[in-house]
């Protein structure tokens, strides 16, 4: 497979309000869950309609958005998807993430705060 494009943008909900880090170099990063619906074409999720990813934002830029990326808040985000191997409790595991490089938070209309 030789491809050189991985590029997402995506548009959700925020699942759980964002928490903050720091990486082992001392940078900044944010990082929260997010679900996209699903396409309605898609199979049917039981009992959700929705699409879950771990949003892992590292840089400067996002720390000012923390306090704003609390459940339920519409974002949108643009990066790149990735995935990670992981054990946990004895169990392998694959996590998939959205390596982001912008985020946006949606505005609802006559949300003027």
């Amino acid at each position: 497979m030789e491809s050189s494009v991985n590029f997402f943008a995506g548009i959700g909900y925020v699942v759980k309000d964002a928490q903050f880090f720091t990486t082992r170099s001392d940078r900044p990063k944010v990082v929260f869950r997010m679900v996209l619906p699903r396409h309605p074409r898609r199979p049917r999720k039981s009992p959700e309609m929705g699409d879950y990813y771990s949003v892992v934002a590292v840089g400067d830029q996002f720390v000012p958005l923390v306090g704003h990326l609390r459940q339920g808040v519409p974002v949108v985000v643009f990066g790149y998807v990735q995935s990670r191997d992981i054990t946990q409790d004895g169990k392998e595991h694959t996590v998939s993430e959205i390596g982001a490089e912008a985020i946006y938070l949606i505005r609802e209309m006559g949300d003027q705060k």
